[in-house]
């Protein structure tokens, strides 16, 4: 199903998944429609990088990211929102969506401020082939403390192409020891879709953290149960059947 043509949009907090660091079909199985990664595979530190410098950039074609926009230079001193980073001590190794083994990066705002909030992603712009309902992951915490982007709140936000100002928004509040330095996943759900929309990130710090940081996002159309979550419902199908199968030996008895 693509874009919806005129249904209310809405947006929804879904789940959380702890400590995972392999995004490909043999882990937690994100990013099946696209995704995108910040400054993956650096051998040394980087800092104050470009946004796009070593991307792992694996958007759809519906979904447009652009750069100019979504990460816009102040024109007051010239310098820019948000930066990227890579090959920070202790950054998570990660296994991208389509199988890749390399060290994680991430884009950070740098002009947050102590408890403070900004809006990190501000377009990623859906065209008419979009699916009219998707899954939206944002990868946070894959580095350490020190790195000083502890964030307490995440919050998507998505506006509708007729009015910018209708705007639907869910969030998820984020505890101080769920930060370990292990990536964690934030999903949300959107549905009613339609062309020229698009999604916003905020991010909010806590404590005197000044940068507000994520290791990248994805895509999905349907979220796949963990192996264990799986067996317990095929076990479940199995039980269910053989009640099944009794109660209709006891009838032809």
């Amino acid at each position: 199903m693509c874009v919806s043509s005129g249904s209310a949009a809405t947006i929804s907090a879904v789940t959380v998944k702890y400590d995972v660091t392999d995004f490909s079909s043999s882990g937690y199985q994100i990013g099946t429609q696209g995704y995108w990664f910040a400054n993956v595979g650096a051998t040394e530190p980087v800092t104050n990088a470009p946004v796009n410098q070593s991307q792992a950039n694996g958007l759809p074609s519906w979904a447009v990211l652009n750069f100019p926009s979504s990460f816009p230079v102040d024109n007051l001193d010239g310098k820019p929102y948000a930066v990227s980073q890579g090959g920070l001590a202790g950054a998570n190794q990660i296994k991208l969506p389509d199988g890749t083994p390399t060290g994680s990066g991430q884009v950070v705002d740098v002009r947050m401020t102590a408890n403070g909030s900004d809006t990190l992603v501000k377009d990623i712009t859906f065209d008419a082939n979009a699916p009219a309902g998707l899954y939206f992951s944002v990868i946070l915490d894959n580095v350490p403390l020190s790195a000083g982007t502890q964030i307490s709140r995440v919050r998507a936000t998505y506006r509708m192409p007729q009015d910018g100002n209708t705007i639907v928004r869910a969030l998820f509040d984020i505890p101080l020891n769920n930060f370990d330095g292990i990536a964690d996943v934030y999903t949300f759900r959107l549905d009613g879709i339609q062309a020229t929309g698009y999604l916003a990130l905020q991010l909010t710090t806590t404590g005197n953290t000044t940068a507000a940081g994520m290791a990248g996002f994805a895509f999905d159309a349907t979220l796949v149960p963990e192996p264990s979550s799986l067996a317990l419902l095929i076990l479940g199908g199995v039980a269910m059947a053989g009640v099944v199968l009794r109660k209709r030996v006891a009838r032809q008895r």
